[in-house]
Parts: structure tokens; C-alpha cells; sequence
């Protein structure tokens, strides 16, 4: 995904380009940021692979938060869906 964001030659593919060119590390908001959007925008897949994150505790923690989070309007959006048929 920050390949991908590098490619489209937007702001924050600028930034992260710079980042990985100087050997520093992407802060970890924007892979975060990236996989939120990615999730909500293939919210009918059936799953994701996620490869080469997170890296640490603190990542981890975060993306837990953010699937739960998502998981949770999924089913909400599932059961007012059910309830309207």
C-alpha cells in the first residue's frame, strides 16, 4: 500500500518516499491510516492478507483496535440490512 501511495505521487506518497529512500521507518499512523481505508473500501471481502505489519506491540495494538472497530459496523450494518427485509 505505500508502494502504491509512493506511485500515485500524492502528498503522503511523497513524504513516505522520502522516509523509505533515508532508511527511517513510516510513523506508524499512515500504514494505518492506509489499511482502515482499504478495508472499508473492499468491505464485502471475505478477508485480508496483510503482509509485513504490523511490527510492533504498539502497531499491533492499534490495528486491533481499528478491525474491531470496523468488524463492529460491518455487523451492525448486517443486522439493520436484515432487519429492513
Amino acid at each position: 500500500m505505500l508502494r502504491d501511495e509512493v506511485k500515485r505521487k500524492s502528498e503522503l506518497g511523497k513524504k513516505c518516499e522520502q522516509l523509505m529512500k533515508d532508511g527511517k521507518l513510516v510513523p506508524a499512523e499512515v500504514p494505518l491510516s492506509l489499511l482502515s481505508k482499504a478495508m472499508k473500501d473492499a468491505s464485502n471481502a471475505k478477508g485480508y492478507l496483510i503482509d509485513g505489519f504490523p511490527r510492533a506491540l504498539e502497531q499491533a495494538q492499534a490495528f486491533d483496535k481499528i478491525v474491531c472497530s470496523f468488524h463492529k459496523t460491518q455487523i451492525n450494518k448486517r443486522s439493520l440490512s436484515t432487519q429492513n427485509n
